[in-house]
């Protein structure tokens, strides 16, 4: 119309005239004028944007005094109109800095205070003072002091952040030095708090932030206490106290675990650090602390709530194990294991008995050592055989929990690896007087290097059509005894304390592999004569045959090796490999 319609329309209109109008409203509008969302469809301008435009990325692609607005699927956009409806993640240029979530003003004051402050004072006073501060300074003093300091919120750099340093309540640093100066870095799980910021409390995100409060979370007191704390802290105070504690703490101060996430500094690690190998990898006066999930680790706190099997660097050179704090009274029955140190002050009567260190078990990841480990020394493992081991050292064969002469540990380790000791075989006593091991006979002018090889069931115990193979003459290994079979010269192998028997090959022929069944004293392939050279099996050495055939012998085709399978073969070919001949072993 060419001029103003008498009343105001019912409504107002969705969109402004075209043309101003020619005299004021005479009441002001009930909310200020907001522009619309805008984006550009197919070929955006290069930056900056101006008001209310999108898509910006950071601050930069904004006009002068407009920030870029970060946000989710239908959150307002502050001084712009349309964003409760607009359902992309579209960021959006604004007048103010800010995440998203801030709301229009209102005509009348909120119920609840705003989560975010408005830029500029209101022109009457609240009837209530806000919880929080205004970010602008009021023109006046306040009348009366804010009951609680001021916190900027936290904030993170959701695609690409500025180099460090970083400023007050942003993240994500990992050092001190990532922070402005003043500031430190505050190492937190989710929803803990961030000393001067807000936020924190339902930040679920482990991102840690610069905050004015160096490591702990709590400005030490001006003066102590009145009564002392129900548990004493994990970590000291960075302010010693004025006047020391009438009594003293019930625990020693303990370092929470602490393992790098994604790209750990090389060694050497510091104190409760991990993940370790080896001592080489902690710092001077450390070791490597080898655990299983949820042991404790000497001297650092978390380990039964770590469930991982991460092994950290502690003060105390020891393997998994509870370790506790030393008792105040003497323990009514020794210690399974002596400590590694001496005590700091002389016991009041001698003891009983001399003490006995002993070293402890060692293994590697995975059970294999590294090329460079060889060869192992006293109680390392795992090993196969002798010559893996250090010289006048042995490859000692066990069972799980089974104890290692020389070494202590044996007993907590549930692997069934076998470490090198200074005792060639397990002393275990044979199931009767007559028990054995079979084991190969060796000559320094044979060509294979290993001296005690023995037969082992492969399966523990031995169990009917089990297979023998070849292993060191150790723990492991298994007692034969032999049986004389009625009316005839030959024995039976008789596995001790079973009723199982070796037998040859139940094909066609008597070569093949070796088998174990059920002892039948008329099974003709379970019958065993010492061979066509005169042998007897009381000789010091003897072969073996199957009774009948004198061409065959129990054997190996080729020089043995670990867990080769047992077999009868050609004398002729077990002869050339020097394996024919075999000893009774105890």
């Amino acid at each position: 119309s060419e001029s103003p319609s008498e009343s105001p329309s019912e409504s107002p209109s969705e969109s402004p005239s075209e043309q101003p109008s020619e005299s004021p409203s005479e009441a002001p509008s009930d909310a200020p004028t907001r522009s619309e969302l805008f984006t550009f469809p197919d070929n955006p301008p290069p930056p900056p944007l101006g008001m209310c435009e999108g898509d910006c990325d950071e601050d930069d692609d904004c006009e002068a005094g407009l920030y870029c607005h970060m946000r989710d699927s239908a959150e307002p956009v502050p001084g712009c109109a349309g964003g409760d409806i607009d359902f992309s993640r579209t960021d959006f240029c604004a007048p103010i800095l800010g995440r998203s979530g801030t709301p229009s003003p209102t005509v009348s004051p909120s119920e609840s205070p705003s989560e975010s402050p408005s830029e500029s004072p209101s022109e009457t006073p609240s009837e209530s003072p806000s919880e929080s501060p205004s970010e602008q300074p009021s023109e006046s003093p306040s009348e009366a002091p804010s009951d609680s300091p001021t916190r900027s919120a936290l904030f993170t750099f959701p695609d690409n952040p500025p180099p460090p340093p970083l400023g007050m309540c942003e993240g994500d640093c990992d050092s001190d030095d990532d922070c402005e100066e003043g500031l430190y870095c505050h190492l937190r799980d989710s929803t803990d708090a961030v000393p001067g910021c807000s936020g924190g409390d339902i930040d679920f995100s482990r991102t840690d932030f610069c905050a004015p409060i160096a490591p702990i979370e709590q400005v030490p007191s001006e003066s102590p206490s009145e009564t002392p704390s129900e548990s004493p802290s994990e970590t000291p105070s960075e302010q010693p106290s004025e006047s020391p504690s009438e009594a003293p703490s019930d625990a020693p101060t303990r370092s929470s675990l602490f393992t790098f996430p994604d790209n750990p500094p090389p060694p050497p690690l510091g104190m409760c650090e991990g993940d370790c190998d080896s001592d080489d990898d902690c710092d001077e006066g450390l070791y490597c602390h080898l655990r299983e999930s949820t042991d404790a680790v000497p001297g650092c706190a978390g380990g039964d709530i770590d469930t991982s099997r991460t092994d950290f660097c502690a003060p105390i050179a020891t393997r998994s194990g509870d370790t506790e704090a030393p008792s105040e009274s003497p323990s009514e029955s020794p210690s399974e294991s002596p400590s590694e140190s001496p005590s700091e002050v002389p016991s009041e009567a001698p003891s009983e008995s001399p003490t006995d260190t002993l070293p402890e078990l060692k293994s590697y990841p995975g059970s294999d050592p590294p090329p460079i480990a060889f060869p192992l020394t006293v109680c390392e493992g795992d090993c196969d055989h002798d010559f893996e081991c250090a010289e006048g050292l042995y490859c000692y064969g066990r069972d799980r929990t089974q104890s290692v002469p020389g070494c202590s540990g044996g007993e907590s380790d549930f692997s069934n690896n076998d470490y090198c000791t200074s005792i060639s075989f397990a002393p275990i006593t044979p199931p009767s007087e007559t028990s054995f091991r079979l084991g190969l006979f060796w000559h320094h002018s044979f060509d294979w290097e290993e001296k005690n090889w023995c037969l082992q069931c492969r399966n523990e115990g031995c169990t009917v059509d089990d297979e023998l193979f070849y292993t060191p003459c150790s723990g492991r290994s298994t007692f034969f005894e032999l049986t004389e079979v009625e009316d005839t010269t030959s024995v039976q192998i008789v596995i001790s304390g079973t009723n199982l028997c070796i037998q040859a090959n139940d094909a066609t022929g008597s070569t093949g592999i070796a088998q174990v069944r059920t002892c039948i004293p008329s099974a003709h392939i379970q019958h065993w004569s010492p061979g066509a050279e005169g042998f007897k099996f009381s000789d010091a050495y003897f072969e073996i045959t199957p009774a009948g055939d004198e061409g065959a012998c129990l054997g190996s085709d080729r020089a043995p090796e670990y867990l080769d399978i047992l077999g009868v073969e050609s004398c002729g070919l077990t002869r050339a490999n020097h394996t024919s001949l075999w000893e009774k072993v105890w």
